[in-house]
């Protein structure tokens, strides 16, 4: 197990975390609501990559004192997002440029998709330790599938392989090659 995702605190998403974390996967937390606080604090405790909408933010603000995560990421809506290593400074990375938007509902998630693809397949080792490189190129490569999905309604909108009329097939095609055929990275869709 390379990575474990969780973005609701529940007992047994923080027994999953804890256990996916002694076997050496990244453990990626992105809270949605605080959730089970018990739970919570144990998310904490574990997380190696916390992401966070800014929006949001004030919903989990107690318990994400409790964490030190290795990488931590705010998504700040059309401003794009900021990152950084350790509690370190903060880098922005701002947001590619949309032709037009649709729908934002999981922009979010498929940057996660791409972090996770991009960052954490190697396990907690394989974690970047450079703020520039591979950390940033894998929150690009989120932002480029966030990009594809606002051009649709849904959350899975960009799964298609054709660009929507009237879109720029140039920027529909900017997802990096790293990623592959995009509808593999959903598995459960």
């Amino acid at each position: 197990m390379a990575c474990v995702f969780i973005d609701h605190a529940t007992p047994m998403g923080a027994a999953l975390a804890e256990a996916g974390a002694a076997a050496g996967a990244v453990v990626v937390v992105e809270p949605q609501v605080m959730g089970d606080r018990q739970s919570m604090a144990r998310l904490m405790q574990t997380v190696h990559v916390l992401k966070y909408a800014r929006q949001w933010a004030w919903r989990t603000a107690g318990a994400r004192q409790l964490a030190q995560p290795m990488i931590e990421v705010e998504t700040l809506g059309s401003e794009g997002l900021r990152y950084r290593l350790e509690a370190g400074q903060w880098y922005d990375l701002p947001v590619p440029v949309a032709d037009r938007v649709v729908d934002t509902v999981g922009a979010g998630d498929w940057l996660t998709t791409g972090l996770i693809h991009n960052v954490c397949m190697d396990g907690v080792d394989g974690l970047p330790q450079e703020p520039i490189g591979s950390l940033r190129t894998g929150l690009e490569a989120g932002q480029a599938l966030s990009l594809r999905t606002l051009t649709h309604r849904g959350a899975r909108g960009g799964m298609t392989a054709d660009p929507p009329p009237g879109h720029d097939p140039a920027l529909w095609n900017q997802v990096p090659t790293t990623l592959g055929d995009v509808s593999s990275l959903c598995l459960h869709c």
